[in-house]
């Protein structure tokens, strides 16, 4: 669509200048900024963040960190993949009504998916305690979570996830994770300052 404009032969240079902004002006507020221009407004975040991929404590930071969050709220799903390494898989243990595990296998994105109702209602998830075993560039953690509806909420329930880390000599990795969660036949270990 092209806008056409007709100047009255009467019309003074001024005149002309107040009518040429008047229509810049329309223009703006009826034509937004496309959205590439935008971008270069406010450009989006770079992932990974350097803070989460240099350290242990930094990976493990963010592990938590992008999955916890208000009711209705989206996480950040870029950040989490850029924890991952691209061909990395999550393996939640769920279990049965008779008590006894299923394990499920997703890519990170599908894992946001299946999880996206329990975000929902709102979740925050913390570590407790930690164990790491390293070798070379092979990480092994067991990390004791709790997790709760609200920042400082009741406790909801209690486990510990399983993390495989790999360092290329930059930046670590998740390679792979899995966790249980705590029940009365699979108590926490009493070890690392975490007890029933």
């Amino acid at each position: 669509m092209q806008a056409q404009f007709t100047i009255p032969a009467s019309s003074t240079g001024k005149q002309i200048l107040v009518m040429l902004l008047a229509s810049l002006m329309l223009l703006i507020t009826v034509f937004p900024m496309r959205a590439d221009a935008a971008a270069a407004v406010a450009p989006a975040t770079t992932y990974p963040l350097a803070a989460d991929v240099s350290s242990i404590d930094g990976i493990m930071h963010a592990y938590y960190e992008v999955v916890s969050g208000p009711p209705n709220t989206p996480r950040n799903i870029a950040r989490d993949i850029s924890l991952h390494h691209p061909r990395a898989q999550i393996f939640p243990t769920v279990h049965e009504k008779n008590g006894d595990p299923r394990l499920l296998v997703f890519s990170v994105q599908e894992f946001h998916v299946w999880s996206k109702p329990v975000y929902d209602t709102g979740f925050y998830e913390r570590e407790i305690a930690r164990e790491v075993k390293s070798f070379g560039s092979s990480t092994h953690i067991w990390s004791t979570y709790e997790t709760r509806q609200t920042p400082d909420g009741e406790v909801t329930s209690r486990g510990i996830n399983n993390i495989q880390l790999y360092f290329d000599g930059q930046r670590y990795w998740i390679l792979s994770e899995t966790w249980d969660s705590e029940s009365p036949r699979n108590p926490l270990p009493t070890k690392n300052g975490v007890s029933k």
